[in-house]
């Protein structure tokens, strides 16, 4: 946490300098008020998640239907970009220039709980039971949990990035692969091999282990074998049989070229380019929108879980991204009613920007946009309802969590593997690296 928090205090910038879209308005933290009968003005942060042209029409459009419905509030938004917000984020908590509302990356709520800057979001719950509302049955259990710590509730889970295998379904057909027969890694790493053979020009599956995706795809490998990288007990977990088992996969796809020769280097944006050139057989991706543009979309398909060779099925990571309020806020009953409004009437801005994130509403997933869609229908089944939180095995976030991802400490495990040290040395190194935070954080 001293880490964090002094790196965050050297990086102070003024807020005002923040790349944002959205309409002017009032101060920072709101203006108006509320008592008077005066309307009031919210300021929102809205992270990036999707092509921004469509996201932000998206937004502007949800903004403009709040406001017709509650005209005694305005909404004052901006499109953070994820290039230094958690230096933002910080400096407007130190600074005392937090937003009224946020969208945020799952990992912040347990750093921001702990500092207790958030704002309790269990009397919109409260409200929700007392108007016998169907949304309480109409939310993944996963996004209420999340997000609890003791009696309070610190946000919603207002979406998931879920981070499935895809692949080029003609790649597999012609290099022989029978994709109803891969049932465990063992099983993928064969077609993986195949794939080498019948393409040696081609990369099997696009990985990058540099930045923020190299611990995505650390935690892709220990949720195949139901393990994570603290386990239940919130101690490091890397040097576990069932961990070392799947850094070994690592290691065979380093040695056996089945992985690109930069991946040590490679960025996200630099794997998608490459599958979407058509270079890779298989990449991991947020969800079928990141592959979208590629001329042979059409062919692109989405893997199951795989099974570890210590797991029964397996399960697939998916990161919950949070919608919440800060303490700071001079209106916390109109920013609560805007996250209760935004939770119930969200669907149309999923729909329409079609982004990274995934509701966690079931009843949304009924929509034609879903589920007429093969891709995303099978990624609602397999990873949003059926996979696990990046806190795994672990219910909801923990303080240590956000620094632990961003600083990308599981991530340089499979970076150091890449670069062809040993996985029980990598491990341990990563080891100390989470035992470290979880102290610091203690």
């Amino acid at each position: 946490m001293k880490k964090i928090v002094g790196l965050l205090f050297i990086s102070m910038i003024a807020i005002g300098m923040i790349a944002c879209s959205g309409k002017s308005g009032g101060a920072a933290t709101g203006n108006g008020k509320a008592a008077s009968g005066e309307s009031v003005t919210l300021l929102v942060w809205e992270m990036s998640w999707g092509p921004a042209l469509k996201h932000e029409a998206a937004f502007k459009k949800l903004v403009q239907r709040f406001e017709a419905e509650n005209p005694d509030i305005k909404i004052e938004w901006q499109i953070l970009s994820w290039d230094g917000y958690l230096e933002n984020f910080m400096t407007a908590i130190t600074t005392g220039t937090t937003p009224d509302v946020s969208t945020g990356a799952g990992g912040q709520i347990g750093l921001y709980s702990k500092m207790d800057v958030l704002l309790d979001l269990q009397p919109i719950i409260t409200e929700w039971e007392n108007e016998k509302n169907p949304i309480l049955n109409d939310i993944y259990s996963s996004a209420f949990d999340s997000a609890r710590f003791g009696d309070k509730v610190t946000a919603f889970v207002m979406g998931v990035a879920p981070k499935p295998i895809m692949y080029r379904a003609d790649f597999f057909k012609e290099a022989g692969v029978d994709v109803s027969k891969l049932k465990t890694w063992e099983d993928y790493m064969d077609a993986l091999r195949k794939c080498k053979k019948t393409f040696p020009d081609k990369v099997p599956i696009a990985l990058s282990a540099n930045g923020i995706y190299g611990t995505h795809d650390i935690a892709n490998m220990l949720f195949a074998n139901e393990v994570g990288w603290v386990d239940e007990n919130y101690q490091p977990n890397l040097l576990s049989k069932e961990s070392l088992e799947m850094l070994n996969y690592l290691k065979q796809m380093v040695d056996e070229e089945l992985i690109p020769a930069g991946a040590a280097g490679y960025q996200y944006g630099d794997i998608l380019k490459l599958f979407n050139s058509g270079n890779a057989a298989c990449i991991w991706a947020s969800t079928p929108a990141e592959v979208g543009d590629a001329p042979f979309y059409d062919q692109i398909e989405i893997l199951p879980p795989l099974a570890g060779p210590s797991a029964k099925t397996g399960y697939v990571p998916n990161t919950p991204n949070q919608i919440m309020s800060f303490k700071a806020t001079r209106h916390p009953a109109e920013s609560r009613r805007f996250i209760k409004w935004f939770m119930e009437n969200s669907l149309d801005y999923f729909v329409e920007y079609g982004g990274a994130n995934f509701p966690v509403r079931p009843s949304f997933h009924e929509h034609p946009y879903y589920k007429n869609d093969l891709k995303l229908t099978q990624v609602n089944e397999w990873v949003v309802k059926a996979g696990k939180s990046e806190t795994f095995p672990l219910a909801h976030f923990y303080p240590a969590f956000l620094q632990l991802e961003g600083e990308y400490i599981p991530g340089t495990v499979f970076q150091q593997i890449c670069l062809g040290i040993d996985p029980v040395k990598a491990a341990t190194e990563g080891n100390e690296k989470i035992k470290r935070a979880i102290e610091e954080y203690n």
